[in-house]
């Protein structure tokens, strides 16, 4: 129930946050990409060329082991990296900002649409009672494991979270409305990049328009019997047929045919 009202409070946070002047922190100025995981927000992306966005952001790791910059959450907006204070204390936490020490990232990160609204927003890189924390490979550039944000966010995993550029492989967008006996599907949803896989199958495949119940939004003709219906109108006869696409899932559609009748005096 939390999470749910605090969504709708954060609507408006996440407006105003939008328009904010994050132009310095550009997407290609920084050296981290991909993607941390949360079953209770959803991807958090590390730098803005991961979704082509119009706003450039990322997270820098810096020669000393700092985290500096800007995360991005489509549900509960900016996660900021470095420039913080007033630490929570907590069993294991390091009151500092987001550092690697070894192998291991230490310190807090913050969503900032949390002050004011109801949590606190923080989000602490490792801790204890369980143990718990981020690694960090040195040689691949690539973080592992969780992080852990007691309100809202809980755990978070940092499995797709790398130094350097992100391998993202391509997956398949839906397919289109069927169209004369045919729809297609684009490699889009993420698209290939950093060298990842593109998508396997064909991008087309052959599809059956089917008849579906509903309305054709037309004054001519409801599609309450499912089929067809005639209508005559001077030496014509209209006939209408309510017909669905993409498998019948879609709105349905009206289609006319016009034939010629015989009128009895």
């Amino acid at each position: 129930m939390k999470t749910y009202f605090l969504k709708i409070v954060f609507a408006f946070s996440f407006f105003l946050l939008a328009f904010l002047p994050f132009s310095a922190f550009a997407g290609s100025e920084h050296n981290m990409s991909g993607w941390a995981w949360s079953s209770n927000i959803g991807w958090i992306s590390f730098n803005s060329t991961n979704t082509g966005g119009a706003i450039n952001y990322g997270v820098n790791k810096n020669t000393d082991g700092t985290l500096t910059g800007y995360a991005w959450s489509s549900n509960i907006g900016w996660i900021k990296f470095g420039g913080l204070s007033g630490w929570p204390t907590g069993s294991g936490t390091q009151p500092k900002n987001a550092q690697i020490n070894g192998n291991n990232l230490q310190g807090w990160a913050k969503a900032l649409s949390a002050d004011g609204n109801g949590w606190d927003g923080w989000v602490s890189l490792s801790g204890a009672g369980p143990s718990y924390g981020v690694s960090f490979n040195s040689s691949s550039g690539q973080f592992s494991s969780f992080a852990w944000g007691s309100d809202v966010v809980g755990w978070l995993s940092f499995n797709d979270v790398v130094v350097g550029v992100s391998v993202i492989d391509g997956g398949w967008s839906d397919w289109s409305a069927c169209v004369d006996g045919s729809q297609t599907r684009t490699c889009t949803n993420p698209a290939p990049s950093g060298g990842g896989a593109s998508c396997v199958g064909s991008s087309t495949q052959s599809c059956t328009v089917v008849v579906v119940n509903g309305s054709c939004g037309t004054t001519h003709y409801n599609c309450v019997s499912g089929v067809s219906e005639n209508n005559t109108s001077g030496p014509s006869r209209w006939t209408w047929i309510c017909r669905g696409s993409g498998g019948g899932t879609d709105s349905p559609l009206c289609s006319q045919n016009k034939t010629p009748i015989f009128i009895e005096d």
